[in-house]
């Protein structure tokens, strides 16, 4: 998907449940990570269902599970 599709379906309300995002231009995914804390989820909502990970700094084994956890 290109930069302008992700940020039109984020705007319309139209979330998937995982967004991959890379590239060497740190502009684009910045931009996309802030819009989707913006517009996802409120701030008490945030505490209890947000998870922020950076690539360099986990491995596959635990993304797999905090995917896992509920809620």
């Amino acid at each position: 998907m290109t930069f302008e599709e992700i940020t039109g379906d984020i705007k319309r309300k139209i979330y998937h449940p995982i967004y991959l995002l890379h590239g060497e231009e740190s502009y684009f995914i910045d931009a996309i990570t802030d819009l989707i804390e913006e517009s996802v989820l409120t701030d008490s909502e945030k505490e209890f269902n947000q998870t922020v990970v950076y690539g360099r700094d986990i491995d596959p084994g635990r993304i797999i599970d905090m995917a896992r956890r509920f809620p």
